[in-house]
Formats: C-alpha cells, structure tokens, sequence
C-alpha cells in the first residue's frame, strides 16, 4: 500500500448524550448477559500520546467493548473503524464516533485510513480496530489482518500501538465469564498478527484456572460479581 495517501472526506458525527447513554445501557447489557467481566491492565493511556488498539473479534459483543473501555476507563477522544455493511446495519454506531471502511475494494477503504491517520495524530486521541476485518472462532489463534493496521501502525511516532485480547470462558457459572487483557504497549515494526496471538495465548491460560484467589490476583473483576 501506498505510503502517499489523499485527504480523507468523511464527516463523523458525535454526541455525547448517545455515548454516555449507550454506554451506561451496553454496561448494563453486558452485566445481564455475562456472569462477570474481568480486566488485566498493562497499559494505561496518557494526554501527551496517541493510542492505535486492535483487538480480535469472534461475537457481536465485542463491538461494544470499545465503548466501554473508553467510557469508564481511557477517556480518549476516541474513533472507531467499522466494515461498512456492519456500519449501514447499526446506524446507531455513527454517533459513537464510528466511522465505515470499505473491505472488499482496497482503493475506496484509502479515504478511511487517510482520516484514521489524521486524527491519530493528535495527543489524547485513540482509534479502536479490529485487524481481521470478520468474525474469527474463538478458538483460531492464526488470524490473517488486513493491511490497513500495518499501514497505520507506522504513521505516528508519538502514537502507542495496544493489543486487546477478548476471551470468554463457561465453566465457572451457568452464564459465561468475558476477560479482556489490555497491553501491554508493543514497539513500532513488530509483529501485529503475533503480539494479538501472545495476548489471546495468555488471555486462555490465565482465564482457565479453577482457583478463584489466583483469578483475583491475576484479574480484576470490572463488571458483575466476582464470586458464584
């Protein structure tokens, strides 16, 4: 891909009525549908940098992830790239500051990436991403990206390139657990594909223990209850 990109046209709109809304109402989905939310943090945004995450996808709920974690935990002035048809499907994304990428033409995705670029390169500013541009199994760990993360990675000097890891396990409660691993921060020229690998590898093994005071130490439980 062309380092040389034009300007970007895409006008996104926001409104934080609609993101603390729907933020508060997805939290509250979210504690319905899982028995708990777990976190392990190893990266902590800061105002002097930008931040690039990319994350896995395997279940409708990792869209709201994003949200989330900005909401009540990172707040970022925040961006969010999406496949188009998903973008038409759920138009109520467009004010949460999502905006439409097109994966199955390269050359019409160019203008999104111009302007995924463009606000990355503002302190304080984050854009989330999912690599895989579709849905993968969970269980797959060789996962193919889309070449737009390897572009955008080397755009910005001053910009943190994050993993987030998504899992869900089923054993400890009749509902399912979700655990996230955020970070840590990888270096500019290094392996995307593997660093989401070694996240998920990690995120797997962590979340399997059946002692819950090693589940306490390695995790903190964000949402829900941390006992059965």
């Amino acid at each position: 891909m062309s380092d040389r990109l034009p300007s970007a046209e895409i006008a996104v709109s926001t409104s934080r009525f609609w993101s603390r809304s729907i933020a508060h109402y997805s939290r509250w989905l979210i504690r319905r549908r899982f028995h708990a939310v777990w976190t392990r943090e190893s990266y902590q945004p800061t105002s002097k940098r930008s931040t690039l995450y990319f994350l896995n996808h395997s279940r409708w709920w990792d869209g709201l992830i994003p949200l989330l974690l900005n909401e009540f935990k990172f707040h970022q002035q925040a961006r969010a790239m999406m496949d188009r048809e998903q973008w038409d499907q759920y138009p109520f994304f467009r004010h949460l500051g999502a905006f439409p990428v097109d994966l199955d033409q390269p050359r019409r995705a160019v203008p999104s990436l111009r302007y995924a670029s463009d606000w990355l390169a503002s302190p304080g500013h984050s854009l989330f991403l999912y690599p895989e541009g579709k849905f993968y199994p969970a269980h797959l760990r060789e996962r193919t990206f889309q070449p737009g993360l390897e572009w955008l990675s080397r755009q910005h000097e001053s910009m943190d390139l994050v993993p987030i890891g998504i899992v869900t396990q089923h054993y400890r409660a009749s509902r399912p657990e979700l655990f996230l691993k955020v970070g840590p921060r990888v270096e500019p020229g290094s392996n995307l594909e593997f660093a989401l690998k070694r996240s998920l590898d990690e995120l797997d093994r962590l979340s399997h223990t059946e002692n819950r005071d090693e589940l306490q130490s390695t995790f903190n439980c964000w949402i829900g209850r941390s006992r059965s």
